[in-house]
């Protein structure tokens, strides 16, 4: 019997956001694009940056082969020294991926939005002025807030998004089966 949950657990995948709305995300992008039950391990990282991140996946998730694949989302807006710390730190784990998002993940909710011009770029050189624009697009208070990505992203929205995002594809991608 304990092999068995063995080879189940060996199946699936861990997916680490980089924090709590990253990790709200994915499981949300999971009901809809999972649909062979296998649902991936999605855990939140708590930030920080892109090398932290990467540390707390793998230490959230401590046996090698227990997992055939595991993925990590992180924000770019660290600098590019942090990206490459956070890539080295990877390269270090077996059968990671990494999806890096440009600026941040408010930044690429609201490129979905449809956001852009001026607002887009303050964005992405303000990760805070990211996280206000988001809150307001998505009318919720910045205290913690629970979102409900359904009633903003819908899978029609998401569907035709992800032809113009990498990052979204790159996201909805681990999930279809």
């Amino acid at each position: 019997m304990g092999g068995r949950n063995r080879q189940a657990q060996y199946n699936k995948q861990v997916i680490g956001g980089e924090g709590s709305d990253e990790a709200t995300f994915l499981k949300y992008i999971d009901s809809l694009y999972n649909n062979d039950g296998n649902h991936p391990r999605i855990t939140n990282c708590h930030g920080g940056n892109p090398k932290k991140v990467v540390w707390t996946l793998r230490n959230t998730t401590p046996q090698l082969g227990a997992y055939k694949n595991r993925t990590v989302l992180f924000d770019d807006d660290k600098g590019e020294k942090e990206v490459i710390k956070g890539l080295g730190e990877a390269s270090k784990i077996p059968d990671i991926k990494c999806i890096v998002a440009q600026g941040c993940f408010e930044c690429e909710m609201l490129k979905i939005r449809g956001v852009s011009g001026g607002v887009l770029k303050k964005a992405r050189k303000d990760s805070d002025f990211a996280k206000k624009e988001f809150a307001k697009i998505c009318d919720r208070s910045l205290s913690g807030s629970k979102l409900s990505y359904s009633k903003v992203y819908s899978k029609v929205k998401l569907d035709s998004e992800r032809r113009r995002s990498k990052w979204l594809n790159a996201v909805i991608s681990l999930f279809e089966c």
